[in-house]
Parts: structure tokens; sequence; C-alpha cells
């Protein structure tokens, strides 16, 4: 049966980005903690976060364009 929706395909970044900001928040709680090493957890989880988010756009931007999942034509 089609429908007038695109079922996408499963994907593992949004856990990755879920992971990743459990690990920039744990960074936050460290530093309210006076932590030592909570700069760097936090870090950690930015950087990680920023890149699945990317990666994520990418997919999307990949579907849309290339595989034409996102359009009528």
């Amino acid at each position: 049966m089609r429908t007038q929706y695109h079922l996408v395909e499963p994907s593992p970044w949004p856990i990755a980005s879920a992971a990743s900001l459990l690990v920039f928040l744990l960074g936050l709680v460290c530093s309210f903690q006076k932590i030592a090493e909570s700069r760097t957890i936090i870090l950690l989880g930015l950087v990680c976060l920023i890149g699945s988010i990317s990666f994520w756009i990418q997919d999307v931007i990949k579907e849309s364009v290339q595989d034409k999942k996102h359009t009528l034509s």
C-alpha cells in the first residue's frame, strides 16, 4: 500500500545524539560539583553532539536531494 507519507529508514543518529547530550549534561553536573575533569567531559559531549547532529542533517539532505524521498517529483 502506497501512502503520501515517507517512512524513513532506521537511523543511529537519534540515539547517538541522546547519548552525547547525556555526556554533556554529566559534564555540567560534574562542573557544579567542582570535579577537575568536568571541562573535558563537557567538551567531549559537545563535540559528539555537534558531530551526531551534523551527520543526521547530512542524512536528511541526502534523502531529500539524492534519493528524492521528500519531494513529489
